[in-house]
């Protein structure tokens, strides 16, 4: 079975982190340790799949655009936890929720532990004492991740995450995470205990980090007159905004901004599109690097300008 990586950003702190000992002396904290002092203050944000989606076109019918929150539930020593919830871009009710336990297993690893938790009040209202006491992670399910650099990545031992199935089948789960860059990567797959080579369902999500725009719009008449529109917002995430004429009607165009590779196996760049409603296609775009401050569109009746002012 094809591995699939699962990638976390990794904010790696500068300089050596030193805790003291009995002693009085200062010792270097482990790259575990580290690592996950800066997944802590780094990971939590909002994510997108728009860039999957851009790359798969019309490859795979039946990807969709998702959206994923990870917010930060409390930390202790060698510990973290985080919520994973994700939802359709369409309908932002969550969908799936579940918590994250990252911990310390050795110098140079960490351990992930998964376990969903449906109820988002339940979540929001437990402390981190009442989290550790109460949610259950399955046995065999654990995915060690390996520090590499700036990428830590791992996944299920094989075989052994198991859960009972419908008619009382034994279902065995393949969880692969990887965190890079601001992207997150997870790739599922679930098969039966008697056929493994036999995969029910494969879900791969390649989430990278959104990024907030805000600015202005123009709009020229026939009398050459411009008309402002401002509190135009946009995520980098394949958010659009529709572009209305000055009386108010629709003129069958709207802007998109995503942050997407040129082609399949470039870095992604910053990208801002001008789209025909009907043809569905480009009829202008501008483009600059990926996280830039700023980026704006000119053509002879509409200008916009933009301006990066947050990161969900």
């Amino acid at each position: 079975m094809r591995a699939w990586s699962v990638v976390l950003l990794i904010l790696i702190v500068n300089g050596c982190v030193t805790v003291s000992n009995q002693a009085d002396k200062e010792q270097p904290v482990s790259i575990a340790n580290q690592t996950l002092a800066a997944l802590t203050a780094g990971l939590p944000g909002q994510y997108g799949n728009f860039a999957q989606l851009w790359v798969a076109q019309e490859g795979n019918p039946e990807l969709r655009h998702w959206r994923l929150q990870v917010s930060s539930l409390g930390a202790g020593p060698g510990v973290a936890w985080f919520a994973f919830r994700q939802s359709l871009a369409a309908q932002p009710q969550v969908s799936q929720q579940q918590i994250i336990r990252i911990s310390s297993l050795t110098d140079d690893q960490l351990e992930l532990n998964f376990s969903p938790l449906p109820d988002t009040e339940q979540l929001s209202a437990n402390s981190l004492e009442g989290l550790a006491a109460s949610v259950r992670f399955i046995e065999g399910c654990q995915v060690v991740l390996a520090i590499t650099g700036r990428r830590v990545a791992g996944q299920t031992r094989a075989q052994q995450c198991r859960f009972p199935g419908p008619a009382g089948s034994n279902l065995i789960l393949t969880k692969d995470f990887a965190l890079e860059n601001d992207q997150i990567h997870i790739g599922e797959r679930v098969t039966t205990g008697n056929h493994p080579e036999d995969p029910q369902q494969d879900k791969i999500f390649y989430f990278q980090r959104q990024s907030m725009y805000q600015g202005w719009l123009g709009i020229r008449d026939e009398d050459q007159r411009w008309h402002p529109v401002t509190n135009v917002r946009l995520s980098s995430d394949g958010d659009q905004w529709p572009v209305a004429l000055p009386d108010g009607t629709d003129s069958g165009f709207y802007l998109r901004l995503s942050q997407v590779p040129w082609h399949s196996e470039e870095a992604p760049i910053l990208r801002l599109d001008l789209i025909d409603k009907q043809q569905g296609t480009p009829v202008g775009n501008a483009w600059t690097a990926a996280g830039s401050e700023q980026i704006g569109l000119q053509l002879d009746w509409i200008q916009v300008g933009l301006e990066k002012v947050t990161t969900p």
